[in-house]
């Protein structure tokens, strides 16, 4: 027999037993605290005529009846996770609900998790804490309206007001932020600050992953990826310079063998078909243009620099940088201007003596034609001719008089 076996002399009585797990939770009552909701917002992004749009819905019953906003709703308590609701709001507004060819419209769409918001104020029913998701599919149909909005309808990026007042005093546990842009169609609660930190992690992230693939088909050209980046980034990029850098990246994209059918718009060669490889980070990251503005219009910041060989002493060069594989990754960085030295002069060569006048070999003056005059003969007369045809031919006047032989100096 088993049991509490008391002492008679000391009188202890049996403890009291423990409360199970199960009884605290049949006596627990929830509504000793503050309800909170919890709701699921999607910023869906794709590519439309070759500019970035995103999926809005117009909201049919208050608050903010007739505003647009990002679609999403309220979770369903016991039923299903944050990311099931997430999918079941993208299905639901894309028009793929109900469709035959769901899972596989599905599985073609990149979804993960952006951050959280839950700001007392942002919504004026209760206090919502609203977790925000980031999607990216290629070639999604024309929305369709749920049960619970008006309308539906893909809004280029640029035609959308990123001020909302209803942000002020939001916060959000996300990558990147930030809030701004240029007057045009308001969102409802804070759907704007939502929006723009979507449009950051998207633009921050296709540098160092090949996220930018998501947006397209299996099969693509290089020119269609390099499209992808331009609507995202906003900016312009060197055709020939981002076709080297792509397939210089090993594991972002790999050859099909195969081209397309026809060449360009423009005529020309008909470019190769490439697939997504299987690289999940790239190295070297595809870095933005300098000139890249984030959403709060704010210059993006520059990416820290390798001290160079002038560095202090006590500073060491990154590990890519020792190994002699860091050129590609300066290459990329904006250049410092240097200062360029004078140009050093050659000195002058000392000033010198002027020549003298040349020497005649005679007192006479040169002959007016320029010829020298042959040198004087002896006194007695003109100088004699090395020849005797010159002697013959030579005037009266030059020639010498005729001596006696008896008189002649040389006679003996």
């Amino acid at each position: 027999m088993t049991g509490w076996r008391g002492d008679a002399t000391t009188g202890d009585d049996p403890p009291e037993p423990r409360a199970t797990e199960r009884d605290w939770l049949a006596a627990y009552d929830p509504r000793a605290f503050t309800p909170v909701a919890v709701t699921v917002d999607v910023v869906a992004l794709t590519l439309r005529g070759g500019d970035l749009h995103v999926l809005l819905v117009e909201r049919a019953e208050p608050p903010y009846q007739g505003c647009w906003a990002l679609p999403g709703g309220f979770l369903r308590a016991g039923a299903e996770g944050l990311a099931e609701a997430a999918v079941r709001e993208l299905a639901e507004e894309t028009g793929l609900e109900g469709s035959i060819e769901i899972d596989a419209a599905l599985s073609r769409i990149h979804l993960e998790q952006l951050g959280s918001y839950g700001a007392p104020e942002r919504d004026p029913r209760m206090h919502v804490v609203s977790v925000a998701y980031l999607a990216f599919a290629p070639g999604l149909p024309d929305p369709q309206a749920g049960t619970d909005a008006a309308a539906a309808a893909w809004h280029p990026v640029s035609a959308l007001d990123l001020t909302s007042p209803q942000t002020a005093g939001a916060s959000a546990d996300t990558h990147g932020g930030g809030v701004g842009g240029h007057p045009g169609i308001p969102l409802a609660f804070d759907h704007a600050r939502i929006l723009a930190d979507g449009l950051d992690r998207a633009r921050a992230k296709i540098e160092y992953s090949p996220l930018a693939t998501a947006f397209l088909h299996h099969d693509f050209t290089i020119p269609e990826l390099r499209a992808v980046y331009e609507a995202v980034w906003g900016e312009r990029l060197h055709a020939g310079n981002f076709h080297r850098k792509v397939l210089s990246v090993p594991g972002f994209v790999e050859s099909t063998g195969t081209t397309t059918e026809r060449g360009g718009s423009r005529g020309g060669p008909r470019a190769r078909t490439y697939h997504p490889g299987d690289a999940r980070v790239l190295h070297p990251r595809c870095s933005a243009p300098a000139g890249r503005r984030t959403c709060d219009d704010r210059p993006a910041p520059a990416p820290p620099r390798a001290p160079g060989r002038g560095a202090r002493r006590g500073t060491r060069h990154p590990a890519h940088v020792r190994r002699g594989t860091g050129r590609r990754h300066r290459r990329d960085r904006p250049r410092r201007p240097v200062p360029r030295r004078p140009r050093r002069r050659r000195p002058a060569p000392p000033p010198t003596r002027p020549a003298p006048p040349p020497r005649h070999r005679t007192a006479h003056p040169p002959h007016r034609g320029g010829r020298r005059l042959p040198r004087p003969g002896p006194a007695l007369g003109p100088p004699r001719s090395s020849s005797p045809r010159q002697r013959r031919h030579r005037p009266a006047a030059h020639r010498p008089p005729q001596l006696p032989a008896r008189s002649h100096p040389d006679h003996r």
